[in-house]
């Protein structure tokens, strides 16, 4: 299990060349550093909660229950919780290349919950 700023999460790989899950656990309030993955589309569904995924150009998703987005390689995204959240996280490697564990480039923190305002934090 890891910990993050915003909360926990627990890796398993589905399938070790091109597939990885990941479970996140959180308080409301707590938000993922803005990054991207070079080599990776990055799934979220939200079993519980709500949680907004921000993306670089201004997007926000806000997802509940049993609904996801998915957002492509290499666009800077950053997760939200608004509420306390349960999701799973699915990663699939771009065509051509593997699952690197490694492959995350983070441009800031992210928060705690309470840190900041989670109206529309960028």
């Amino acid at each position: 299990m890891e910990t993050h700023l915003w909360g926990t999460s627990r890796h398993r790989h589905v399938d070790e060349l091109t597939e990885e899950v990941a479970i996140c656990a959180t308080k409301a309030g707590g938000a993922s550093s803005m990054h991207f993955h070079r080599g990776k589309s990055n799934t979220f569904l939200v079993l519980s909660g709500r949680l907004a995924v921000d993306t670089e150009d201004g997007t926000r998703r806000v997802l509940g229950p049993h609904q996801s987005v998915t957002v492509a390689p290499r666009v800077r995204h950053r997760m939200v919780f608004l509420e306390p959240t349960e999701a799973i996280e699915l990663y699939v490697a771009i065509p051509g290349s593997k699952i690197d564990t490694r492959d995350i480039v983070r441009l800031d923190e992210g928060w705690r919950p309470g840190e900041r305002s989670i109206s529309r934090s960028r």
